[in-house]
């Protein structure tokens, strides 16, 4: 009798041959992205945050759709909900990061910008290659494209997010990181990063703006 570890290699094996080479696809968008962000030290104009945040979005909106809906919910009927969880991070993303212009990404050589970079490297390079000496070989292995190592992505690029940016987008990427751990249980020892990632991106970020604040407040109180 299958156990569930079983099952869930067989869907993560049967979807990465299924939509073969959208994973070239992902790969090749998440370069743009270094590229749009490490071309320039200073905040990226309009037209490059809204690019980043539509791929950002198309990440979230084919997780959720694609591999929640469609593949995952062959085995698990709740990852039904999580695609509709990942569907409105899509339209949060859009929503701030294109409608609103909210989200503003910037590379600097601070903390902040090189723990999104690590994070970047893990999520495309290193959370493969942990599989691979886990024994989990493609196809049979989640890459970019399935949630785990599109998620670690997304937290690598929020932790370049230059100002002060609505928290809420922060929820479900870290929603899905403390659920990450317990796939240390089917052997997918690379989430463990999923789970670091998402809650320092969350602690550092909320630290950052509201050192920000309150610096500020204390300049304006000084200026007065």
């Amino acid at each position: 009798m299958w156990t569930f570890s079983d099952q869930l290699f067989n869907v993560i094996e049967t979807y990465n041959l299924d939509v073969w080479p959208a994973q070239i696809v992902f790969y090749v968008l998440a370069i743009l992205s270094l590229f749009i962000l490490l071309r320039t030290k200073k905040s990226l104009g309009e037209p490059s945050n809204k690019i980043i945040c539509l791929i950002l979005a198309f990440y979230w909106l084919w997780v959720g759709i694609v591999f929640d809906a469609i593949y995952s919910s062959s085995i698990n009927p709740l990852s039904l909900a999580t695609g509709v969880i990942c569907i409105i991070e899509a339209i949060l993303i859009i929503y701030y990061g294109v409608y609103k212009n909210s989200l503003r990404f910037i590379f600097n050589t601070d903390t902040y910008s090189m723990i999104g970079v690590f994070f970047i490297v893990f999520a495309l390079v290193v959370y493969p290659v942990v599989g691979i000496f886990s024994g989990l070989n493609f196809p049979r292995a989640p890459i970019l494209s399935a949630p785990c190592p599109t998620t670690i992505f997304t937290f690598g690029l929020f932790m370049m997010l230059n100002k002060q940016f609505p928290k809420i987008i922060l929820a479900i990427p870290l929603f899905f990181a403390i659920l990450g751990i317990t796939n240390l249980l089917y052997g997918i020892y690379a989430d463990i990063m999923l789970t670091i990632s998402g809650i320092a991106t969350a602690l550092l970020l909320i630290w950052r703006d509201t050192d920000r604040n309150r610096r500020e407040r204390l300049t304006g109180d000084v200026n007065s």
